[in-house]
């Protein structure tokens, strides 16, 4: 399997984390906000965001 299908489909908490996202489209959400949504821990999610970020599937924004 490719290094994208394991880092993908490791985790229910990022399936989960995956179809939020892909539901929701380009609006920013914040980890908390993700969280409360999935029924996921906040610490869960973001190290989920983390994963996704570095295969380039998610990109951080900076809130201002």
């Amino acid at each position: 399997m490719s290094k994208i299908h394991e880092v993908l489909f490791q985790s229910k908490a990022r399936v989960k984390l995956i179809k939020f996202l892909l539901r929701s489209g380009q609006e920013p959400h914040s980890p908390q906000t993700i969280a409360r949504r999935i029924q996921e821990l906040p610490s869960t999610v973001a190290k989920e965001l983390k994963n996704l970020e570095k295969i380039s599937l998610v990109k951080a924004v900076k809130r201002k």
